[in-house]
């Protein structure tokens, strides 16, 4: 997963274990999600100071926010850009929280920018997630949970599977098979990146499981990503299969989010 959509879903999580009264530890700058950030603040719409670090913020919304929501939404309306631009800065879905109070609601959006790039630690990125709203009083989108959401990216890795293995496209079946067995392994975040975000927010071991396999089946990126594939005379079930897996994943991600935010859900 990109840097700047696994940063947002910790900061989901680690926001509402705090505000439900738990300890998360060292968050920042020590989280996986951290590892090249030299900075990451929070600025008002007027570009004021909110926050300088993320535990400041986090801790400035007890008293009156009661919990963090995640939000995936939809950048381009050209079906398929969000997915063939998601490496790009700027680019793929836009990734909100939403600090949801009594009545009314801030939205945070984060911006990257490049530091240094000869940085010795490799912290070259500097992260500000910006005000994009302070008074939003629209309800939020109602949220299916995690079981039912699994049992549909279940659905399309097997076929997207199928599609790989007809096409000869062995390391990426093996990518799609590999998330298919996280969602029935007792540990399926052994082995992936930013492990440590389950334990900061406290997910349920189904919610692990379907973190562990969205890390897997995540296959679009840059160069040599599933984004590059071309399938000869499987066009239309390549545009098809990718567009849908891109969809129920970043569905997935929300759903992870917002399975630490005490709400109702369906499914």
């Amino acid at each position: 997963m990109q840097l700047s959509i696994v940063q947002t879903l910790a900061m989901a999580g680690a926001a509402n274990g705090v505000l439900n009264g738990r300890a998360i530890g060292p968050f920042w700058p020590n989280s996986s999600v951290f590892q090249f950030t030299k900075q990451c603040d929070f600025k008002k719409k007027d570009g004021t100071l909110a926050a300088p670090d993320p535990m400041r913020w986090i801790e400035g919304l007890a008293g009156h926010c009661k919990g963090v929501w995640l939000h995936g939404i939809q950048r381009n309306p050209e079906p398929g850009k969000d997915r063939e631009l998601v490496n790009f800065v700027g680019g793929g879905p836009r990734w909100i929280l939403e600090d949801v109070r009594d009545g009314s609601s801030s939205l945070w959006e984060s911006r990257d920018t490049v530091l240094d790039r000869n940085d010795p630690q490799r912290k070259i990125w500097g992260t500000t997630f910006v005000e994009i709203a302070d008074d939003w009083r629209r309800p939020r989108p109602q949220s299916r949970g995690v079981a039912a959401v699994a049992e549909d990216l279940r659905a399309t890795l097997t076929d997207i599977a199928s599609l790989a293995q007809d096409g000869g496209l062995t390391e990426f079946e093996a990518q799609f098979r590999q998330a298919l067995v996280k969602l029935d392994e007792a540990y399926p975040l052994r082995g992936t990146y930013h492990a440590d975000i389950a334990d900061i927010a406290d997910y349920t071991r189904e919610t692990r499981k379907l973190f562990g396999a969205v890390q897997s089946a995540w296959v679009f990126g840059g160069m040599g990503s599933w984004n590059d594939i071309k399938v000869a005379g499987q066009e239309a079930r390549y545009d098809g299969l990718s567009e849908k897996l891109f969809q129920i994943l970043v569905e997935a991600t929300v759903a992870i989010g917002n399975s630490t935010f005490q709400v109702p859900t369906l499914g």
